[in-house]
């Protein structure tokens, strides 16, 4: 049987291929929240934060939703 993969930092030195159903998002909403509330910090960076957390969401929701997607594959 095979599983999905991705490839972690794929252009860094700690790159690996992980299974898909591996990979989870971290809640970021608090780091935002927290940024938004500091004001040494432009309210920029907790739109940008969220932003990103939503995009790696969003991302891994379809590559699980689409098994077709073309992706790289390891087996057992």
């Amino acid at each position: 049987m095979s599983r999905k993969t991705i490839v972690r930092s794929p252009r860094g030195a700690n790159s690996e291929v992980v299974p898909l159903d591996m990979v989870q998002v971290p809640d970021m909403w608090h780091l935002a929240m927290a940024l938004n509330n500091d004001p040494t910090f432009k309210p920029e960076a907790s739109e940008q934060v969220l932003e990103v957390w939503h995009l790696c969401c969003d991302l891994l929701a379809t590559l699980k939703e689409y098994p077709d997607y073309p992706l790289g594959e390891m087996e057992d």
